[in-house]
């Protein structure tokens, strides 16, 4: 195919710029094996400037489909300043084996560099538009056999199992048949389209289910955490929560040592540290591979501010 320069137009206002995550390698066949691996973008997110983001309607958290000539797909939004305006990046790791969205595959146009035969993965006109699910949740489960039939799903490594995000329209009941057998649990609030169910077996949970009209969805990490539990608190689990509150840690930024954002913005906060290296002695972030050094740079501002403005 011959190459040709490409350029925005009205059906295609934005440039789509493509490529991979910090944390993973290629189609994921080895590195989406690894639970520490898939703790940092645990989903395939779209990367937009906020600016960009109030045009075009799209929500920090929500999902949004991305056109461009050559194909269409869904992706969860990610805000943030490092993007410039009227660009979007998507990762390409996520395929068919991996996720019903999120497909950068299908989005790149056809033509090739004419010396090196390079496809042109990183400057592709595109549109994005909000896409929003009548219901969403997720799946924590041992074992992941069949695949969801559902607006939006993706699945993520965990140390006991896996992590699968859903959405969708209409009844999400038929999301049910995810679940292994196992001696059933399950609470609803047909007002709120809520429903929580688990499966255990003596004690154990084999899966748990949490689907919500309102988007009221417990956080994913204790849930995961129960996978490995010797014994799990049927109640503790509908809830979505331990008894006893644990501190929120955030998502993962160093996967060396498994410490997440705000128990790093407290760190520094609390202990007035100044730099990547203080912040390492402090809790160790950043000391092992120093992937995330940049990360916690960026959040030392701020973190700073925080502990003037106390």
């Amino acid at each position: 195919v011959a190459f040709t320069p490409r350029t925005t137009d009205r059906a295609f206002p934005l440039s789509l710029n493509t490529g991979r995550y910090r944390d993973q390698w290629h189609t994921m066949t080895r590195t989406g094996l690894s639970p520490k691996l898939s703790q940092h973008r645990r989903e395939p997110l779209v990367d937009v400037a906020p600016g960009t983001a109030r045009r075009y309607d799209l929500i920090d958290g929500g999902l949004a489909e991305i056109r461009t000539a050559s194909g269409k797909s869904v992706f969860r939004v990610a805000l943030t300043d490092n993007q410039r305006p009227f660009e979007l990046f998507v990762p390409i790791h996520w395929t068919d084996q991996t996720s019903g969205a999120g497909r950068a595959g299908h989005l790149p146009a056809q033509d090739r560099d004419p010396v090196s035969g390079q496809p042109g993965f990183k400057n592709t006109p595109a549109s994005i538009r909000p896409i929003k699910p009548e219901w969403q949740g997720f799946l924590i489960t041992q074992n992941f056999e069949t695949i969801p039939d559902c607006l939006y799903w993706t699945k993520v490594k965990t140390a006991a199992g896996w992590l699968v995000e859903l959405a969708g329209m209409g009844d999400p009941d038929a999301m049910r048949a995810l679940l292994p057998a196992g001696q059933p649990a399950e609470v609803r609030d047909t007002r709120r389209g809520v429903l929580r169910a688990v499966a255990l077996t003596q004690g154990r949970i084999e899966a748990a289910l949490f689907i919500a009209r309102d988007n009221s969805l417990p956080s994913r990490d204790w849930l995961i955490s129960q996978l490995a539990a010797p014994e799990a608190s049927t109640m503790e689990l509908l809830a979505g929560r331990p008894a006893v509150p644990l501190p929120e840690r955030g998502p993962i930024v160093c996967v060396c040592f498994d410490i997440g954002l705000k128990t790093i913005i407290a760190a520094i906060a609390d202990q007035s540290l100044t730099s990547v290296e203080a912040v390492g002695t402090a809790i160790s972030a950043g000391t092992n591979c120093g992937s995330c050094r940049p990360a916690i740079a960026k959040l030392l501002p701020s973190a700073a501010a925080l502990a003037k403005a106390r």
